[in-house]
């Protein structure tokens, strides 16, 4: 995977941790954060990207949100290991 230097503190805090990365052919993009206080997920796109690309990063995002626990949920301490655990459709 590739990141632009230029993009290193957007997605990197002071001791290296890196936020969720949004990765497009091969090359992060931008970072996503889901709101435990309402349950949207948002993007913050480093550039802007053509609508087709923008659409495919969306339609990700919202499998992401779907595979997730109901709000009421996110905090619970058995979370880690419900994600774990395969989605089965």
């Amino acid at each position: 995977c590739y990141v632009s230097p230029k993009h290193y503190d957007l997605l990197f805090n002071d001791i290296g941790e890196s936020k969720p990365a949004i990765m497009l052919n091969g090359r992060v993009v931008g970072t996503w954060a889901l709101d435990k206080t309402n349950g949207q997920v948002s993007q913050a796109l480093f550039q802007p990207l053509p609508a087709k690309q923008q659409k495919l990063i969306q339609y990700e995002i919202d499998i992401v949100r779907a595979t997730l626990p109901p709000l009421g949920q996110l905090g619970d301490p058995d979370l880690f290991e419900q994600l774990r655990q395969p989605v089965v459709s």
